[in-house]
């Protein structure tokens, strides 16, 4: 599983490991002398270079901590991790390096998630975050991206709400969801639908039990439909979960708006 840095940034502190005794295998390694130069790092693919500064620091059971600086992190993608040293198994790690203003409002302090809207903290939130209808209402398709962060307390989320005016006019296509989970609670599911007395299932019921787990669901260019003149919303099995949500599509213009 990918772990996250924030781009550019200093004092990074991230644990690697266990690092594993090479004859027995099982062994943790409690003193090892682990320098910048042991550490490799290969970012987005490219040539393998040494960690800038700094090596690494027994924490405990095997697993050592280190500081990735503005140099280290100075690449927006992904980052592998290597660290070869005498007496220990090889050890590998995965990284992710996130631009500022997206790790900030995912994981600074109060981060109220990726979104222009607040975080869902009661049962029922009714959320309009298309782009105005007003300004668009003449275009076939109008765009849509959606984010949410949801708390432990949310038991659904009406996420699109299509206004009386296009109703008529209008169908949402759901193109992709994308779930990260924040909080895991196990045998908790979130499933995307839409609001008809029978509702058009929209996604399958994605496993909110594993901290730190993403879920994406790619539908393709033309998505997912809901039904006519209804909105869509993220049904929660029960609270205890929370996470982000990112939902993009579009709405298609049925018929020719007077």
């Amino acid at each position: 599983m990918s772990k996250y840095l924030r781009q550019s940034t200093a004092s990074q502190s991230r644990a690697l490991g266990p690092f594993l005794d090479d004859t027995d295998f099982k062994t943790a390694e409690t003193a090892l002398v682990i320098a910048n130069t042991d550490i490799k790092l290969v970012v987005n693919g490219g040539a393998s270079a040494n960690k800038n500064s700094g090596g690494g620091t027994h924490r405990v059971n095997g697993v050592y901590g280190v500081t990735f600086d503005a140099t280290d992190s100075a690449t927006v993608g992904e980052m592998e991790v290597s660290v070869i040293v005498a007496g220990a198994l090889p050890v590998f790690d995965k990284f992710t390096v996130i631009e500022e203003a997206v790790y900030d409002a995912l994981f600074a302090a109060s981060a109220a998630g990726y979104a222009t809207t607040s975080s869902v903290s009661t049962a029922t939130q009714r959320v309009t975050s298309v782009s105005s209808y007003n300004q668009a209402q003449k275009a076939n398709h109008v765009p849509f991206s959606l984010v949410y962060n949801l708390s432990t307390a949310a038991t659904t989320l009406d996420m699109v709400t299509v206004s009386t005016q296009q109703s008529l006019q209008h169908i949402i296509h759901v193109q992709s969801i994308r779930v990260i989970v924040i909080t895991g609670s196990a045998g908790k599911t979130w499933t995307l639908r839409d609001k008809a007395a029978s509702p058009v299932i929209l996604s399958p019921a994605m496993d909110m039990g594993t901290t730190g787990v993403e879920v994406v669901y790619d539908f393709g260019p033309q998505g997912v439909v809901a039904t006519q003149n209804k909105s869509v919303e993220l049904l929660i099995s029960a609270a205890g979960a929370a996470g982000i949500v990112v939902v993009e599509g579009f709405q298609k213009r049925t018929a020719t708006a007077a």
